[in-house]
């Protein structure tokens, strides 16, 4: 039986625990939650754009056995992204620190936690460096060319629809 595989990108948007909850949380703590200045390509797709892939490759023939990137494709960087979150919920800009810094306080802070048995995530871990300390751009050629996809949703309208949600359900 051969299946077709969607690996989504990085998705933002209403209800994203990750990349709005959790950003929102850090921007209004006032902790650094930029790496190295946060200029790598974020690797971001909205939520309807990535329910759209999927609903696209599980109704099309053609792609059963092929692996597809749900991605919006932009240019848009971690600093920008934060930077727009920000401004949506009235916050100051947000802070940023250095690579090795974050490193070691992923490395420290993760050992202190496991020691005492702490079953909240600590402030800075190594898979959130990884993911925000890195370049994530995440190629959509293919979904494009063989699916003739193409986001519904651009990035503006995402973080309308995102401000939207904040003031209505998630100030609640």
């Amino acid at each position: 039986m051969k299946l077709t595989v969607v690996r989504p990108a990085n998705v933002y948007g209403p209800r994203s625990g990750p990349w709005l909850h959790d950003v929102v949380n850090v921007i209004h703590s006032g902790s650094p939650g930029l790496i190295s200045g946060g200029n790598m390509n974020a690797g971001l797709a909205y939520v309807d754009n990535v329910a759209d892939i999927l609903i696209l490759a599980g109704s099309t023939e053609k792609a059963i056995g092929r692996a597809y990137n749900a991605s919006d494709g932009t240019d848009v960087t971690w600093k920008q992204y934060f930077t727009d979150i920000a401004d949506m919920i009235g916050a100051q800009k947000p802070k940023s620190i250095p690579r090795p810094l974050a490193a070691f306080g992923a490395y420290l802070l993760e050992g202190i936690w496991k020691f005492l048995g702490i079953q909240k995530r600590p402030l800075i871990t190594r898979e959130a460096l990884n993911l925000i300390g890195s370049n994530n751009r995440i190629p959509n050629d293919r979904v494009r060319k063989e699916l003739q996809y193409h986001p519904r949703i651009s990035y503006s309208e995402g973080l309308q629809r995102t401000r939207e949600y904040l003031l209505r359900d998630f100030s609640k």
